[in-house]
């Protein structure tokens, strides 16, 4: 598929708004909103509107903590099994994260 300009028109204003009912978005690049509707869908079938997201206020949340942990495995038992995690946990390392030396201790 060959985006033209009123296609990459919609991207933009989807991106700038997700929530934009199609008659809005409709009046914002010059078309009607069944041409609208169907281009939009014809952009997510083709996978250039790939989900829809929220932007939250983390300020909002109230305090916050940022936590850096590291773990050390000792006795490993190598296998050929993946170990799973459940959904609620993630690893993820923040693309500004420092990676500190590990920190030994001497008694």
């Amino acid at each position: 598929m060959k985006l033209d300009r009123i296609d990459i028109k919609i991207l933009y204003e989807l991106q700038k708004n997700g929530r934009i009912t199609n008659v809005e978005l409709a009046e914002l690049v010059s078309l009607s909103p069944s041409p609208c509707l169907m281009r939009v869908k014809k952009l997510q079938a083709e996978g250039y509107i790939v989900r829809y997201s929220a932007q939250i206020d983390i300020a909002k949340l109230g305090r916050t903590l940022t936590v850096f942990t590291e773990v050390t495995l000792k006795n490993i038992v190598r296998s050929t099994s993946r170990v799973s995690l459940p959904p609620s946990i993630r690893l993820t390392r923040p693309s500004n994260a420092i990676a500190f030396p590990p920190v030994t201790t001497t008694s």
